[in-house]
Order: C-alpha cells, then sequence, then structure tokens
C-alpha cells in the first residue's frame, strides 16, 4: 500500500469520515498488487492489518503445500478475504473456495473478488457444521468483526454485543464438497472462533477422501474460567478426531518453524514465537524436510 494512502485512509477515521464513504486501496501481498475496497468502514480494520503483514508465516506454509499438493484451497471462515488475497498472492490461478455464513462478510469478498478480477474463486454463503440447523453469529466489534463465533458458550456472554446477533444458516462440509463435485483438496484453512470441532466432525469424510494440509487455529482455554472445562472438552475431541485420522499435530511459529506435538498446548497462552494457528499433517505425507526446506521442523 502506498504510504499516502494510508495516510488518508488514517486522516479520515480521525475526522469521522470514512464511514460515509467508498474507497478503494491498493495494497501489495507478496510482490503482487491488489485493490482493497473500504465500504462505510466495512474492511478498515483488516486494511491496518495487511499493511502490518497479518498472518504472514503462513505465507511459505501455504506456497509450499501448494507446490507440492494439487487441488482447491478450502477456507473456512473467509471474514473479509484476507486469506484469499493471499492465496491469490501465492497463484493467480488457485482454485478458491470459502465459507463465510456473515451477511456482511459474504457482501464485502464478494466486492473484493469483483474488483481484483479474480478467476476460480467460489464464494458460499454459509456455515460450516456437523449438521444442517439455524445459529447464532455472536459479534463484538462491528460487521466485519474477526472475533465473531457461532458457539454460544465459546467466550462469557458479556464479551459480545446482543444488539448485533444474527442467525445464520449452517451446513456439513461433507455435503456441501459433494456438492460441489471436487476432484481434490490440497489446503483446508479453519478459523471459526471457537467452531473447530463442529467444523471437523462435518468435514470427517472429505478429510478420509482428500486427506488435506489442514490449518487451524486454536485458542488456549482460559484458566480460572467458568468456561474452561467446555473449552478442554472440545480441544480433546478435536484431538482424538485428528488421531483416528492418522494426522499429526504440529504448532506455527512466527520464525519460520514447525512443531511437532504429541497433544494441544491446551494452556500455553504463547511460547516465544508461537502462534494459535496449528498445522495438521496427513498421513502418508512425504518428509517434512522436503515439503518445508525452508522451515525449521522440531
Amino acid at each position: 500500500m502506498t504510504i499516502k494512502k494510508h495516510l488518508l485512509a488514517e486522516l479520515l477515521i480521525k475526522l469521522r469520515l470514512l464511514k460515509f464513504l467508498n474507497l478503494n486501496f491498493p495494497v501489495q501481498i507478496n510482490g503482487k498488487k491488489f485493490k482493497f475496497p473500504v465500504i462505510n468502514l466495512l474492511g478498515f480494520q483488516n486494511l491496518r492489518e495487511l499493511k502490518k503483514g497479518r498472518e504472514s508465516y503462513l505465507d511459505e506454509i501455504i506456497t509450499s503445500i501448494l507446490k507440492k499438493r494439487k487441488g482447491s484451497f478450502i477456507d473456512v471462515g473467509v471474514n473479509i478475504a484476507q486469506t484469499l488475497l493471499k492465496v491469490k498472492a501465492i497463484d493467480l490461478n488457485q482454485d478458491y473456495i470459502g465459507f463465510e455464513p456473515n451477511p456482511s462478510s459474504c457482501f464485502y469478498t464478494s466486492k473484493v473478488i469483483n474488483l481484483n478480477n479474480f478467476q476460480n474463486c467460489k464464494l458460499i454463503p454459509v456455515g460450516l457444521y456437523n449438521k444442517v440447523t439455524l445459529l447464532k453469529l455472536f459479534i463484538k466489534y462491528g460487521e466485519d468483526d474477526a472475533h465473531a463465533s457461532l458457539v454460544d458458550g465459546f467466550r462469557d456472554k458479556s464479551f459480545y454485543r446482543s444488539e448485533m446477533e444474527k442467525y445464520v444458516v449452517v451446513f456439513p462440509g461433507d455435503y456441501l464438497l459433494k456438492e460441489l463435485n471436487m476432484d481434490s483438496v490440497s489446503i483446508i484453512k479453519i478459523d471459526v472462533e471457537g467452531a473447530e470441532i463442529e467444523v471437523i466432525e462435518g468435514l470427517v469424510d472429505s478429510i478420509s477422501k482428500y486427506k488435506p494440509f489442514i490449518i487451524c487455529e486454536i485458542l488456549a482455554a482460559d484458566q480460572g474460567n467458568n468456561m474452561e472445562q467446555n473449552q478442554i472438552n472440545r480441544i480433546n475431541l478435536l484431538e482424538n478426531i485428528l488421531k483416528e485420522k492418522g494426522y499429526l499435530i504440529s504448532r506455527i511459529y512466527e520464525n519460520n518453524k514447525l512443531v511437532i506435538l504429541k497433544e494441544f498446548d491446551k494452556y500455553s497462552s504463547c511460547p516465544e514465537n508461537a502462534t494459535f494457528d496449528y498445522l495438521f499433517i496427513p498421513p502418508e505425507t512425504e518428509p517434512l524436510s522436503l515439503i518445508f526446506p525452508t522451515l525449521t521442523i522440531l
């Protein structure tokens, strides 16, 4: 992003004018230029994060996997196209399928796709879950809130704003991927603020069939919190499914490092340079040093 454009955005936000405007800003990701809209403040916070290099530690991991594995990139929890832009910066022709239950996020991401003339993109306006049902989407920070969650009890209800709750439709991923008639899947990225177990349960057949790499955010349990045991139980369920499928669990570090784990760091806030993102490695994978030659693997 050019400095002048960024300064303009910051000035407009200070003057409380940006919420009245629809503007497009240039962003540069991995050397490729894209357009990033800000529509009545929708997208502004992530414009700041893109400038800082949001989740840049995933770039090398995604790039390395896509070099070795052909197939669609599945993005569960699109939010406002952060991962879509990351994937297209790696390969403009990469097949991308995104699932997002928040109508505002879908509206915004559609704008990103059209503005940049992205091809091979499918945006499905539903959430993934372990059954077909109607759920509340809990929101705190606005229409493009990256902390929005479908899980009642994942955080204390006082964390969210009740007036911003929305009802959304969710489906099992296995059903939807079958309907999409997909040949192969290289990566599934999951960022769903606590609904990881339901998403994985709804994808068990697809995981067995495609054996994709899975990138998933798992937040640590809140020690001493009244929801602590529920959080631990959910993490244990997820861990059991992955082990039954023969997957290895590894934690992603910001300094180009993967650490193979016997189990999740359930209580770890964050060791130095560690993130809350994990890479689940499918069975019968070739040596990791060949897939990730630039990473330190412990």
